[in-house]
């Protein structure tokens, strides 16, 4: 899997991710969950990016490196969605259970793409 290919892949679950948001939101008629869905995005995108940018750089490492940036990069993103999402439910008052449900769904998604980028990246190898 290309990078390109790799962010097209990115822009489209998201704009995807975001339609279906849309379309709940429309039903529901609750326009209040919109900033929970584009905070949702805004911080699983950020995160996502952080990950692609650390595999790129694990996997051209030794073996030995690769479980260390692995695991170091598996902490700095639990520590970034911890404190982004309480940020945005403490200080921005955004609804705590709109703002987890689409997280999940967010992160889920990315997870997916980056097992498909690190399995693609070593298949190439």
């Amino acid at each position: 899997m290309t990078e390109n290919f790799f962010f097209k892949l990115l822009v489209g679950i998201t704009t995807l991710l975001l339609i279906i948001g849309a379309i709940i939101i429309k039903i529901q008629n609750n326009y209040e969950l919109l900033s929970s869905i584009i905070i949702a995005a805004i911080i699983n995108l950020a995160s996502i990016l952080f990950v692609f940018f650390m595999t790129r750089k694990a996997l051209k490492t030794s073996s030995q490196n690769f479980g260390n940036f692995v695991l170091g990069g598996m902490v700095a993103r639990i520590f970034f969605l911890s404190g982004s999402l309480l940020i945005a439910i403490l200080i921005f008052k955004i609804n705590a259970f709109s703002l987890a449900i689409s997280t999940i769904f967010f992160y889920l998604a990315y997870l997916i793409l980056e097992l498909f980028y690190i399995g693609f990246y070593n298949h190439r190898k």
